[in-house]
């Protein structure tokens, strides 16, 4: 499946205000990918923050290492504006509206590259991949979290009992993830699969929390007219029949943390 990328800047760049205020997950998963980090760093490096969005990590990794700089990059350009602004007082980070595929950086020029909850949206995951490959040093370091096959389920399993268009991203497995990462020559030094489970009191609230993250449907064989309201009673319908013992529906991820090395 190839993405609009387009579509996924104008997506994200529209919640770029509310983005950060509801994006629970991504911090939990964030700041366990932090740990993959070392704790020290001696020499001056270059680190990329790969879909850095409004650029936390990239300052949180800024002011971990104090000789460091780190590039802030997104594919939405209001992210990296309102992170510039945001983070004003950070010298050592810099923002940068840039396609991941097509890094505005020099072969082997970066040390680290980290990103979070971001090469889901990759437009052709392989090309992105090779893309990181290309900017790293020889023994530099990739650090990333990606969802896979099986997130969203619950709202996958619904929508396909109500019609046949695609309402729900569609994740890679993990199996193809590992063969991407091989055919680019990374070597795996650590993959660990965990699972998350957000819980909602409705149906709507669940879904709102996904448009403020700006997770919108952007597969190719979507709907591209009104789901309508009785497509969303369906929905919700379905849903209650998800509610656990204390009352909360249920919304299902499932994380791959990554540390792969450029060795040759």
């Amino acid at each position: 499946m190839i993405l609009n990328k387009a579509a996924i800047a104008a997506s994200f760049g529209k919640a770029v205000e509310s983005y950060d205020k509801v994006a629970i997950l991504q911090r939990v998963v964030g700041e366990k990918l932090l740990m993959l980090l070392p704790n020290t760093c001696d020499d001056k490096k270059i680190v990329v923050d790969l879909g850095a969005g409004i650029g936390r990590y990239a300052v949180t990794i800024a002011r971990k290492y104090s000789n460091i700089t780190a590039l802030a990059t997104d594919i939405a350009y209001p992210m990296c504006k309102f992170g510039k602004e945001t983070f004003a007082n950070c010298e050592r980070v810099i923002f940068i509206n840039a396609d991941a595929d097509q890094l505005p950086f020099y072969g082997q020029a970066v040390d680290l590259v980290f990103s979070n909850l971001m090469l889901q949206w990759s437009s052709k995951l392989i090309n992105t991949l090779a893309e990181v490959y290309r900017i790293l040093k020889i023994n530099g370091v990739f650090v990333f979290s990606i969802l896979i096959n099986g997130s969203l389920q619950e709202l996958q399993h619904i929508w396909a009992q109500i019609d046949n268009y695609s309402h729900v991203h569609e994740f890679i497995y993990l199996e193809n993830l590992l063969s991407y990462l091989q055919q680019v020559n990374f070597k795996v030094k650590k993959i660990e699969v965990c699972s998350y489970t957000r819980l909602f009191r409705s149906p709507y609230a669940l879904m709102q929390e996904l448009k403020l993250l700006g997770a919108h449907n952007i597969h190719p064989r979507r709907n591209l007219g009104l789901s309508g309201k009785q497509k969303f009673q369906q929905l919700c319908a379905g849903y209650e029949n998800l509610r656990n013992a204390i009352g909360l529906l249920p919304l299902s991820y499932r994380v791959v943390y990554g540390y792969v090395k450029k060795t040759i």
